[in-house]
């Protein structure tokens, strides 16, 4: 073992048992929390092997516990001063036990420039931005990858940390998500650690990978549109048969619509798998897609009948509801940058009025009325890590107008409701919300005669109409639909207006589901932005999923965790090959999603030797089509039936 592994080694055991760890022994990794099939089980059990890791317990690692932004300075300054002066004389300072180590960080230069850390910061969980910041000045390295600048999807050249984790990506020592995304701001864990100071240690265990930046990209087949790929060669086209199958006459088939140019070319690379005409067939029925839902409902813990919701519920069960959501750790900046103090914290958990909540709650009914924020805690208060803009913590999930909620709770402020959703929980402002009786709410929850909004956003009054948004129809008149559109009263009860939506933006009942359709919704919100949650309008990866497969009247969990467990046919695709993912995507007569860490695709088809997907990427981004890496990181594909 070289001096700078044997130095690390004892680094991070001081680091560890400083966080309440428990010396590892020689053997067998004894961990039950690190499953082999985690992407950190190798450097933890490398480092562990090697005297550099230690455990919570004797058999308990807690690889997703954190370490505090001290923590990672202390590791990081004992590391440089062994490789710079051949030895340690660091220890902790006598009152406030860190600052020695801040010191000798700050005299050497490897603090950020600007930082503007207090001792509320060092005592908080480091982000993955400020570890690598720290990290890159600890020891000298040399780039092994070729990284050019660009290509980190999720760090921009000018960023905070972004000289920082360039550098730690080309020497190898780190290389993000699936995705190669650096995720800046999200907490570093004791398994990140690990793996970090193992690569510091073996260089023989550093990471060989090379990014290509987006202006670098394989130029799409068609010069004049780099977005959209080329037409596909027309096909020969089959003989005619003799006579049509006598199985053709049952099939059903979407009735046709002003489709896309962009739809009815990726219809026809459909088509040329499956048959003339397949992607205009019914995939499921509506007697299917009613046995999907309740499936859903049935199996997956997040979503709720809401029309079969009961008249009262527990005070026990709505503040365990409350409960559930806590102050994020690590995300402690308002959208300002500004430090939020605990005197807000305070205020915040002080409006939740959990005293008031009663012994049984009397469940009150109510529509939204105009699309909303759905909350973690009953404020507008945005908890965002320092210096990102996009990842508000507070927030949930958005819900649209028409939505028919059970209201359990009111804040002390009366400005929020606390309401449960067909698949989500969680504050509301008050003022989205209209009250109404049993016989409206059923109007809402399970409709008879209903509009289904298939335009990606539509006005509408005050408010906006969302894709999946349903209303109950009135009729129709010439080449538009008439819809009853929630009002909320001054007092807080519900009226309705009547507005008219043209037809080329709606659909009767729900769409068909049919492969054209899915295209077709699909592609409607090209151009959108991502919204975390749907802040501010937009849609995240999961949001646009959900959008999307309730024009269908299919109605998944909101998270991707979840739509991966419960919204189709999954099947892992971890260590799957290329071809073999190839030919499950395409293999499938339904839209599939893609799933990555913490992130879900849905995927077009192939063209030209290349995968297309479609997805809400990122913070500042659109949704958008991209071409797919076959042999990037993935962890399962579902079919959505």
């Amino acid at each position: 073992m070289s001096s700078l592994s044997r130095l690390l080694a004892a680094v991070l055991a001081a680091i560890l048992l400083l966080t309440g760890s428990i010396c590892a022994a020689a053997g067998p990794l004894p961990f039950t929390d690190v499953p082999e099939s985690a992407w950190y089980y190798g450097d933890v059990l490398a480092a562990y092997e090697s005297g550099f890791v230690n455990g919570r317990s004797a058999t308990t690692f807690e690889p997703s516990a954190n370490l505090t932004l001290a923590e990672v300075i202390k590791l990081a300054a004992c590391v440089r001063q062994k490789t710079e002066e051949g030895a340690v004389t660091l220890g902790n300072a006598p009152d406030t036990w860190y600052l020695s180590y801040v010191a000798y960080a700050l005299e050497h230069g490897m603090l950020p420039a600007g930082a503007r850390w207090t001792d509320a910061d060092f005592r908080r969980a480091a982000t993955r931005g400020e570890t690598m910041a720290v990290f890159a000045n600890a020891a000298s390295l040399e780039p092994v990858n070729v990284i050019p600048d660009g290509s980190i999807p999720d760090v921009h050249t000018e960023d905070d940390y972004a000289d920082a984790v360039y550098l730690l990506y080309r020497a190898g020592v780190a290389q993000g998500d699936t995705d190669h995304r650096a995720h800046p701001t999200e907490t570093v864990t004791r398994a990140e650690i690990a793996a970090i100071v193992n690569r510091l240690a073996n260089p023989a265990s550093r990471l060989s990978f090379t990014l290509l930046p987006e202006d670098l990209e394989p130029e799409a087949e068609n010069p004049e549109n780099p977005a959209e790929p080329a037409e596909p060669e027309p096909a020969d086209k089959p003989e005619e048969p003799e006579e049509e199958p006598a199985e053709a006459e049952e099939t059903l088939y979407a009735p046709a619509r002003d489709w896309s140019e962009r739809t009815l070319h990726w219809a026809a690379n459909y088509d040329a798998r499956f048959g003339e005409r397949a992607s205009d067939e019914i995939l499921l029925t509506a007697d299917e897609i009613a046995a999907y839902n309740a499936r859903m409902i049935a199996d997956c813990p997040a979503m709720t009948d809401i029309a079969a919701f009961p008249d009262s519920v527990t005070g026990e069960t709505v503040r365990a509801l409350i409960g559930a959501y806590a102050l994020p750790t690590g995300y402690d900046y308002d959208r300002n940058g500004k430090w939020i103090e605990t005197g807000t914290r305070n205020a915040i958990l002080s409006n939740r009025a959990l005293d008031a909540v009663p012994g049984s709650v009397p469940v009150r009914r109510a529509v939204i009325a105009s699309r909303c924020d759905l909350r973690g805690q009953p404020t507008d208060e945005g908890f965002f890590a320092w210096g990102d803009k996009y990842y508000d913590m507070l927030q949930e999930t958005e819900l649209v107008v028409g939505t028919p909620v059970a209201v359990l709770h009111e804040s002390a402020d009366k400005n929020w409701l606390f309401v449960q959703a067909y698949h989500y929980a969680g504050w509301i402002p008050a003022s989205a919300a209209a009250f109404c009786s049993a016989e409206d709410f059923a109007r809402y929850a399970k409709p008879e005669d209903y509009v289904t909004v298939t335009a990606a956003r539509i006005p509408s009054g005050e408010t906006v109409l969302d894709m999946g948004v349903t209303l109950p129809c009135g009729g129709e008149i010439d080449n538009t639909y008439k819809v009853s559109v929630p009002v909320r009263l001054s007092d807080g009860t519900l009226t309705e207006r009547t507005a008219a939506i043209p037809k080329s933006q709606c659909v009767r009942g729900s769409l068909p589901y049919s492969m054209k359709n899915f295209y077709e919704q699909a592609f409607a919100y090209l151009g959108t932005m991502y919204g975390w949650g749907g802040r501010g309008g937009g849609v995240d990866c999961s949001g646009f999923v959900t959008a999307v497969m309730r024009t269908f009247g299919i109605y998944l969990p909101r998270n991707t965790a979840e739509q991966r467990v419960y919204s189709g046919k999954a099947t892992d695709i971890v260590y799957s090959s290329a071809a073999d993912r190839l030919a499950l995507f395409s293999g499938s007569r339904f839209p599939v999603t893609i799933h990555r860490q913490r992130h879900v695709m849905f995927y077009l088809g192939e063209e030209n030797g290349a995968l297309y997907i479609i997805h809400a990427n990122q913070g500042g981004d659109p949704v958008s089509i991209a071409v797919l890496d076959p042999w990037s990181a993935m962890l399962c594909a579902v079919e959505l039936h």
